[in-house]
């Protein structure tokens, strides 16, 4: 295969037509093929299907399924990733409320966990219906908080081995202020008292001077050793016990877009943009030793996608700048690429470019959101091909395959 790696030269992005679903083509400047893989209309009776956040999988243990959602009742939906056909929905009972989180088992190809008003469920995608059984009601902990929602608040993920997962307890009291707040943010244990036996393992609240308030999102490292909350990143131990601001031990230094991911040490690390002197960096920060690393320069407004545990050492970015309709103008724009996760300081990081989106952003919606799969051999996006969906577009998912030699050749 050819890899378009440390060519930072600006390519326009070709003109053409909508793809057809599930007709391959190969992307006429960076060389990889790219698969139209969702035709909501078609599939699901609804306009639009995304790939959701960038921050979680969409793909099962083995490969055979993906999780969809689309713009049509009930809204979550278990796709066949070889035919890519819609196979069944989940049932409305198990996602509700915002921001749900459904995440695949990364062992069991057939399981799926869900959070859903104050539940978290372990589900079964391979039976029809959809089968869920409840693992934890967390009212039972916090009998006189009227709850809203437990989640991780679409963002957080559980531990690779998906034993410990990390939820804020939403509430809501007429007399507090806020009146919608974080209550508590708890660590969960699975497994606790024997397999899908679990319980909370710890917990802040309000009045602890550990306690970050109300917070966009919460999520556990893939080794379960620590707790981030954000979007002003703050790291926990697992005992909640020990906290620390991203980059700066005393006050916060990182917001926006990041991600968990490995380096090429097996370090634990988060990647995050960050601004000097007015350009934006990939930058990583070690979550032992609070190294900061500075990758590699890049224009524009992006998402950040480390799901690739299987192939550590490199993070997929995604730029989404300029907004449409104005044409991009530099190297990143409307673009994936790879960026090698990496202390080493000569060569410098290795940046692999793999696709253009052929995306039209007129509001946050319409960006791809990007992101890899957990084995790293393929890249999902959302995309209206060039029209925006306030004006008619049609927002689908699209796949990238990455060659199947990519982790060997370039690392």
């Amino acid at each position: 295969p050819s890899y378009l790696v440390d060519d930072f030269s600006f390519f326009p992005v070709p003109t053409m037509s909508t793809p057809a679903k599930g007709v391959p083509f190969v992307d006429r400047v960076f060389g990889t093929t790219i698969t139209r893989i969702t035709d909501g209309p078609t599939d699901v009776g609804g306009t639009h299907c995304s790939s959701g956040y960038p921050l979680h999988n969409i793909e099962n243990a083995n490969g055979t399924m993906l999780i969809i959602q689309c713009t049509k009742y009930p809204g979550w939906f278990i796709w066949d990733a070889k035919t890519f056909e819609q196979l069944k929905p989940i049932p409305k009972e198990f996602v509700t409320g915002t921001d749900p989180d459904v995440r695949w088992d990364n062992v069991d190809p057939s399981i799926f966990y869900t959070t859903h008003e104050s539940k978290f469920s372990v589900c079964d995608a391979s039976a029809t219906p959809v089968s869920c059984q409840l693992l934890h009601d967390f009212k039972q902990d916090f009998p006189a908080v009227n709850i809203t929602r437990v989640f991780t608040s679409e963002k957080g993920d559980g531990s690779d081995d998906r034993r410990f997962w990390a939820f804020k307890i939403g509430a809501y009291d007429a007399s507090h202020d806020p009146p919608y707040y974080d209550h508590a943010h708890v660590v969960y244990d699975k497994d606790q008292n024997g397999h899908n036996q679990g319980g909370i393992h710890a917990t802040l609240t309000e009045g602890s001077p550990l306690f970050a308030g109300k917070v966009k999102y919460i999520t556990i490292s893939p080794s379960g050793r620590y707790v981030i909350t954000g979007s002003n990143v703050r790291v926990y131990d697992r005992e909640l016990t020990s906290a620390w601001w991203l980059g700066n031990r005393q006050t916060p230094s990182y917001s926006g877009h990041c991600d968990l991911a490995y380096d090429d040490e097996q370090n634990e690390v988060m990647v995050c943009g960050k601004s000097n002197s007015g350009q934006n960096w990939v930058v990583m920060v070690d979550l032992a030793s609070h190294t900061e690393t500075w990758l590699a320069p890049f224009e524009g407004a992006y998402h950040i996608s480390g799901n690739a545990y299987a192939t550590p050492g490199w993070v997929l970015v995604n730029v989404y700048s300029p907004s449409y309709p104005t044409a991009p103008s530099a190297w990143s724009h409307h673009s994936v690429f790879l960026v090698e996760l990496t202390q080493r300081a000569d060569p410098p990081p290795h940046v692999w470019r793999i696709g253009h989106t052929h995306q039209a952003k007129k509001e946050y919606g319409d960006a791809p959101f990007a992101k890899i799969n957990y084995k790293g051999t393929k890249v999902f996006f959302g995309s209206g091909w060039g029209t925006p969906r306030s004006e008619g577009g049609s927002y689908q998912v699209y796949q990238i395959s990455l060659p199947s030699s990519w982790y060997q050749d370039l690392t």
